[in-house]
């Protein structure tokens, strides 16, 4: 499937190579998933630089059909013409579109709707088997151990720094002439 990347020319389907890095990512992302095969139209044109957003044609003329639509299709025909993918576009219940859906298709339903692809060249994987759950309780322990430890740290800092307080108090008082023969209310 990447040799077919290379092979597409992007003159004339300037689109199709980011369309289908883009479709091969997400099957391997969710390969053993439902959607593996399902993808948003919104997605794929988020992914090429070649064509416009939606307000950039609305501020030159809004011809969505010429300057989105089409070359959207055409890019994506290209690449089933080559051989890397089949493809329709489907609704979110996975049902194909009629004829007079696809007919009557403006930007609004475009851009909601899914593709399906099936790629005609992908390697088949074997599921994996995760790796057993570790006992947590002895990190669970040492780390109540660490969070008490820290805590002690913290009460003994500030019980040296509060007996440093009463010290620099008892120093300003001492030398202040507040302590004669009454006791300071500080100390």
């Amino acid at each position: 499937m990447a040799k077919k990347a290379l092979a597409i020319d992007d003159r004339y389907n300037k689109s199709s190579y980011y369309f289908l890095t883009r479709l091969l990512e997400h099957t391997n992302m969710n390969y053993f998933k439902s959607n593996s095969n399902i993808t948003s139209v919104q997605t794929l044109l988020e992914a090429t630089p070649e064509i416009p957003s939606y307000d950039e044609v609305a501020e030159s003329g809004r011809h969505y059909r010429q300057q989105i639509i089409d070359p959207f299709e055409r890019d994506m025909d290209a690449l089933e013409e080559m051989g890397a993918i089949k493809w329709e576009y489907c609704h979110s219940n996975g049902l194909p579109l009629t004829d007079d859906e696809l007919k009557n298709m403006d930007y609004n339903i475009f851009s909601k709707l899914l593709i399906r692809i099936e790629p005609i060249v992908y390697p088949e994987r074997e599921s994996k088997q995760l790796p057993e759950p570790k006992n947590r309780r002895k990190t669970r322990k040492k780390s109540k151990l660490k969070l008490i430890i820290v805590k002690y740290i913290h009460t003994c800092l500030c019980a040296k720094v509060y007996l440093e307080m009463r010290k620099q108090k008892f120093f300003i008082d001492n030398h202040a002439g507040l302590i004669g023969s009454k006791k300071s209310k500080y100390i």
